[in-house]
């Protein structure tokens, strides 16, 4: 069996990933082996990002290794040290008293308040705190060989990320392997920018799927080869994204449509429910002019002029403008 195929349907992120998935195999192997690795996968939203991130990690698991997963979150961006709490503290508190006494001796005690192991005090980014997490992570990782997936890393809390780039420099040497799944950095994101600039870093861009692999993915949901004219609009309404292809090609499944020139009005009147959940989601989240200024746009088009856009939102220039970089963003 190649890598990237399994007996069950493979995920859509993973059709023309093979060059990626090479390297996180051979990644993966150094890491076993004792030659510390640092992946980063990045990519827009929806572009299978997480899908190479779950390969990362079986692969890993083939090797041997123990893998433990955190998910970075907007909620919880707040919370001081929360994705690495994720990434170790559940594998802290599966040992047996003795086991964690151990672990947790000299430099690793540090760590202790960070996850909350016997301390009162609550978790600190500082340097003793960033410097016990790394004694605990070499521990974890001399039990056995370890990689730490941290999904939705652009959501991650900085003291995290800032973990993260301490490991990145000491890495050299362990049996460790950390793979981060992230979108590209925006300017106020200096911590993930910095771990992403560490010259050992290892970077695998994701991009859309082209207009076969789409064809494909079309044939395999719906059944039958799909006709020119729907492969090529299927492409252009979803832009190749894993995640607009597969939603919408499960609303035309639900309604019962095949893959031939008939359907083809349906690609751009149908807005599957959870792809339409996940957009407004997103507008919500950037405030009322976002959404007027979205409005305007469905009405206008794209490269109508700002003015427009503000008089039809009900907005001032300044506000527009603001509106206009929240909703590229």
């Amino acid at each position: 069996m190649r890598i990237g195929q399994s007996e069950s349907p493979p995920n859509v992120g993973l059709l023309e990933r093979e060059p990626q998935l090479g390297t996180i195999e051979q990644l993966a192997r150094a890491a076993a082996d004792g030659e510390g690795t640092l992946l980063a996968i990045v990519g827009g939203p929806g572009e299978g990002k997480s899908a190479l991130l779950e390969e990362a990690c079986r692969l890993a698991a083939g090797t041997g290794m123990a893998v433990r997963r955190a998910r970075g979150s907007e909620l919880e961006r707040g919370f001081a040290l929360g994705a690495a709490r994720q990434l170790l503290e559940p594998a802290v508190r599966a040992l047996d008293a003795r086991e964690r006494a151990e672990l947790m001796s000299g430099a690793a005690a540090l760590a202790a308040s960070a996850l909350d192991i016997d301390a009162d005090a609550p978790p600190e980014r500082s340097f003793a705190t960033l410097h016990g997490l790394y004694w605990l992570l070499i521990g974890l990782a001399e039990r056995r060989p370890l990689l730490l997936a941290l999904d939705d890393a652009h959501w991650a809390d900085p003291g995290t990320l800032g973990w993260l780039s301490y490991v990145a420099r000491r890495i050299e040497g362990l049996p460790l392997m950390v793979v981060v799944a992230t979108r590209p950095p925006g300017p106020e994101m200096g911590e993930l920018r910095e771990l992403l600039a560490d010259p050992r870093l290892e970077r695998l861009q994701v991009e859309a799927l082209g207009r076969d692999a789409v064809a494909a993915l079309a044939a395999r949901s719906l059944g039958g080869v799909p006709q020119e004219r729907f492969a090529a609009e299927l492409h252009r309404v979803t832009g190749g994204n894993p995640f607009a292809v597969h939603e919408l090609l499960g609303e035309l499944r639900r309604v019962g449509a095949a893959p031939t020139e008939e359907a083809v009005a349906e690609l751009g009147t149908r807005a599957p429910e959870r792809l339409r959940q996940d957009v407004l989601r997103r507008l919500d989240r950037l405030g009322e002019p976002a959404l007027d200024t979205a409005r305007a746009l469905a009405i206008l088009g794209d490269g109508a002029p700002t003015r427009l856009i503000a008089a039809l939102g009900g907005l001032d220039m300044e506000s527009a403008a603001h509106a206009l970089d929240a909703l590229a963003g």
